[in-house]
């Protein structure tokens, strides 16, 4: 593989799963009105949701409560990644655990 080849994938395949991502809520949402007999979202509608949610203000909170959920939900994230068998790389999962 060139490297013309890996620019191309690295950014297409982002492009395709955010497009995907779009077509699989629209079915869904079109299923679920269908099953309401409703008619359900027109076809751009995650487009525009996603409009409306860039749109808006960010709202910011301060405190040390927030900054230690913060840290702890990305702690959380990275020790599950840590813990999740990947085939051809040595992560801390197929180690043992932490204790032994």
């Amino acid at each position: 593989m060139n490297y013309s080849e890996l620019l191309a994938e690295l950014f297409l395949m982002p492009l395709v799963a955010f497009v995907v991502g779009l077509l699989m809520v629209l079915m869904m949402r079109k299923i679920s009105a269908r099953l309401q007999r409703r008619i359900g979202p027109p076809f751009f509608q995650p487009i525009y949701d996603i409009i409306k949610l860039y749109g808006k203000d960010t709202q910011i909170s301060h405190g040390l409560i927030h900054d230690i959920g913060i840290v702890m939900a990305v702690g959380g994230y990275i020790g599950a990644e840590l813990l999740l068998p990947v085939p051809g790389m040595d992560g801390i999962a197929d180690k043992g655990g932490i204790i032994t």
